[in-house]
């Protein structure tokens, strides 16, 4: 189940629920092909988004630019970290010294993860920087670890350049930590991994429907004519829809 959501005057509204067979270019091309047909069809716009907000899958990036080529991609800031701190605890000797953040092989390594918050032209230099800092230990998985960032991250042509991840704070949305709560309570639903579609179905009909009623009731549109314990009842189920 792949998700997409729009931020909306400082709210995330889940827009597309889409179910795929494979993470394949081929499938996530198909998806977004079929996405512009609807709007083209059945509401006679366009559908060209200025940006995106992407997980690291090269799959997806590619699709998506080979349907929008004029638009730009933003990494989530958060799953960049989780990549990061991956590749650390994947070599033996990292991980360990990480865990111990008085070490200066710890505090080195900590300093990558300042760079997505620099201008991404800046990204290059501050890297080697850090590269005339590495601590004097006899360790190939310090390299490693910085080949790996340079390699995928870094240098001309990598799949995930610097544009991509690095910027520094703003007001505006850097993560998909929201479609990653969606996703999580939605999935809080169910008693089982692999429930059958028709129920998936369901859920997010109510899903749908409660949030046209809520809209409908601040809007005016309908009075509304609850009691206090359904309206209670009412506001625990939109807090737990929007955690």
């Amino acid at each position: 189940m792949y998700g997409i959501h729009i931020y909306v005057n400082g709210f995330y509204i889940p827009l597309v629920i889409a179910f795929l067979p494979s993470k394949s270019f081929e499938c996530y091309r198909a998806m977004w092909n079929f996405i512009c047909h609807l709007c083209t069809n059945k509401l006679q716009k366009n559908f060209t988004p200025l940006s995106i907000h992407l997980d690291f899958e090269i799959a997806a990036h590619k699709a998506f630019l080979n349907v929008f080529p004029d638009s730009k991609i933003r990494g989530c800031r958060f799953h960049l970290g989780q990549s990061w701190y991956r590749k650390i605890n994947s070599l033996s000797d990292l991980k360990k010294l990480y865990k111990n953040q008085s070490c200066d092989i710890a505090k080195w390594l900590t300093l990558f993860f300042g760079l997505p918050f620099l201008p991404s032209n800046e990204v290059e230099d501050a890297y080697f920087d850090l590269q005339n800092l590495t601590p004097d230990f006899n360790l190939t998985n310090l390299s490693e670890f910085s080949d790996y960032v340079f390699n995928n991250y870094i240098i001309k042509g990598c799949p995930f350049p610097p544009s991509i991840w690095a910027e520094p704070s703003t007001d505006a949305p850097r993560t998909t930590n929201c479609a990653e709560s969606f996703h999580k309570h939605f999935n809080s639903q169910f008693y089982s991994p692999h429930p059958p579609l028709t129920s998936v179905i369901e859920n997010l009909k109510l899903i749908q429907l409660s949030r046209r009623t809520h809209n409908a009731v601040s809007q005016g549109s309908i009075r509304e004519s609850q009691t206090d314990e359904q309206r209670e009842a009412w506001n625990e189920v939109e807090r737990n829809l929007d955690q």
